[in-house]
């Protein structure tokens, strides 16, 4: 068995398998013991990523649920996951849900539609951080407290009694220091070595190298958890860090990893969720279709209204809610779904939801899937005062557009609204 940390992905992984797809029966001695309880309690980590199910064999199926990645459990057996709409232009999706502003990817990329999501996200990461290095990094002052040969800052007083005695010879001194090591370039340089593990092109690896040993010079690299980046805001002269810390924290959001050393045969897994990423292009699609109109696009907004009475309070959170001069105009909600024999879309749970949103907010309700060739698209005569409306949203560009202008394109043409 072969494992990912020296190889591409294409050629290493032992199971390939699509968004909520299972992989044949695994022997639990093709795992090393602790396989089962690391998916349980440090992927899954209180979200199910991947569903263990045993058989009665003794032998067990790991079923794949909305996120899509690569996974490689302990003794190095490795699944990817790819998204399950085969036509989705990743690149143009990933770079479209982050509000990605830069336009700089000069190179024509072999990235097939439907899979290589990883290699999707490592070029965007490349590309971005790219440009930053290009830039010059960042840099914050820092407060240092050091024994220094001459006056440095201000003597930390206490410290220099303490230390150096009615005589010193050296100074207990504390100043700031303009330094490179910091959060925000630490967290750049760990999500740069977390796709180094799993990277597939060579050409993009190589690039990754190269910017992981500049960043070195200068950063400090350590595992830098999500909540160290909920608060940092950029400051104005580090704003052109926008793109790269996106993604940055796209990255660290999906990342579980028991080692930060290449090459070993540890577990890790690198999952991101579809779902969010298609709801971001939705919601990104809206605000640009009607930037320049009274239309405000809200997403995931509580409202309480449904139900006024009983012994608990219910809560409904749409999606997307589209107001006009503070009145709602529509509501809507994504569903990365595709239409299938075994699964009909929409399903009447999706249209009892869209509903109980349209009865809170006595508005139109759109649900938006995946294009999928027309096959979805419809209106729902409803016996309330407004109609279900169906949409299919753009996963890759219309010949000679842009995905933006083909999305946006898309919801001009079917959103129901007087704007």
């Amino acid at each position: 068995m072969s494992s990912p940390m020296t190889a591409g992905l294409s050629t290493t992984a032992d199971a390939i398998i699509p968004e909520y797809g299972t992989t044949a029966p695994i022997d639990p001695e093709e795992l090393a013991a602790r396989a089962p309880k690391v998916i349980e309690n440090e992927i899954n980590d209180g979200t199910e990523r991947i569903r263990i199910e045993w058989l009665s064999d003794g032998r067990f199926k790991l079923h794949a649920t909305s996120y899509v990645g690569i996974v490689t459990l302990p003794g190095g057996y490795t699944i990817e996951i790819r998204p399950k709409a085969p036509e989705t232009d990743l690149l143009s999706g990933l770079r479209y849900s982050q509000g990605l502003t830069a336009k700089t990817i000069t190179e024509e990329t072999s990235i097939r539609a439907g899979n290589e999501f990883i290699q999707a996200l490592a070029t965007l990461f490349e590309d971005e951080l790219e440009t930053v290095l290009t830039r010059g990094l960042a840099s914050e002052y820092r407060r240092q407290s050091a024994t220094e040969d001459h006056v440095r800052g201000r003597i930390a007083v206490h410290r220099q009694l303490q230390r150096q005695g009615p005589q010193p010879t050296k100074f207990e001194c504390n100043y700031d220091s303009l330094t490179h090591d910091t959060v925000l370039n630490q967290s750049i340089l760990y999500a740069t070595s977390l796709l180094l593990r799993v990277v597939d092109d060579r050409t993009i690896s190589n690039s990754l190298q190269r910017h992981k040993q500049v960043l070195q010079r200068s950063t400090t690299l350590r595992p830098v958890r999500l909540v160290e980046l909920a608060g940092l805001e950029l400051s104005r002269l580090a704003d052109y860090y926008a793109d790269l810390f996106r993604l940055t924290k796209l990255i660290i959001r999906g990342i579980y990893a028991d080692e930060l050393t290449a090459g070993s045969r540890g577990s890790f897994s690198l999952l991101i969720n579809m779902n969010e990423i298609f709801e971001a292009v939705l919601e990104r699609g809206l605000t640009e279709t009607f930037a320049n109109s009274s239309m405000r696009i809200k997403s995931q907004v509580t409202n309480n209204d449904l139900f006024q009475d009983g012994s608990r309070r219910i809560s409904i959170r749409p999606d997307i809610v589209a107001e006009a001069d503070g009145v709602a105009q529509f509501v809507g909600d994504a569903k990365w779904k595709l239409d299938e024999q075994r699964s009909r879309e929409p399903s009447n749970e999706d249209l009892y939801q869209i509903l109980s949103y349209q009865v809170a907010y006595d508005v139109p309700g759109v649900l938006f899937y995946p294009s999928q060739g027309g096959n979805v698209a419809s209106t729902f005569e409803s016996k309330f005062d407004y109609d279900i409306h169906v949409v299919e949203l753009p996963t890759q560009p219309n010949q000679g557009d842009t995905f933006a202008d083909t999305v946006q394109q898309a919801l001009r043409e079917t959103i129901p609204t007087t704007e």
